[in-house]
């Protein structure tokens, strides 16, 4: 009776073989999911910032059109007076999605003028940016409308927004 038992007992429970494969099993399925996702927030983010951009793009341009010029320059992370009606005052102030600063640049008549973006250099994140710039513009930080601006003390990315 008591060997019976036993047996019952042993087919009952798992071996320590059954345990340590599903073990490894469920590590691997996680580290699968965790590689694939770490990617996508990065470019989350330059997506979020992006449709941002538009947005003030699109008011800027509407701005120009009622009032024959761009908005005024302003100090970072404050929205332009001309914007308040097409932004809560405190858009400006909010953290831009990639990271950094909101900033107008640039005012009057001019043919164009800039919406940057300052970034603390210890949290810029590259492919974030890069991928921002590919949604946006060329795709080169140096070039096109979007352009990257390093100095000793900041790094700024800056957008051109010209008449439509």
């Amino acid at each position: 009776m008591r060997e019976t038992a036993t047996r019952r007992l042993a087919r009952n429970a798992f071996t320590l073989v059954e345990l340590v494969v599903t073990t490894a099993l469920i590590a691997t399925i996680a580290t699968a999911v965790y590689l694939s996702v770490q990617g996508k927030s990065s470019s989350a983010k330059a997506s979020a910032t992006a449709v941002s951009i538009r947005m003030i793009k699109d008011a800027a341009n509407d701005c120009r059109l009622v009032t024959g010029s761009w908005p005024a320059e302003v100090t970072a992370g404050v929205t332009p007076s001309e914007l308040v009606d097409y932004f809560p005052s405190q858009f400006f102030r909010r953290p831009v999605p990639l990271g950094g600063v909101w900033d107008w640049v640039g005012s009057g008549s001019k043919a164009s003028i800039g919406i940057a973006i300052q970034f603390d250099p210890d949290q810029l994140d590259m492919a974030a940016l890069q991928q921002l710039d590919k949604i946006l513009d060329d795709g080169v930080l140096e070039s096109g409308d979007g352009v990257l601006v390093r100095t000793k003390s900041s790094i700024v990315y800056t957008f051109t927004i010209s008449d439509d």
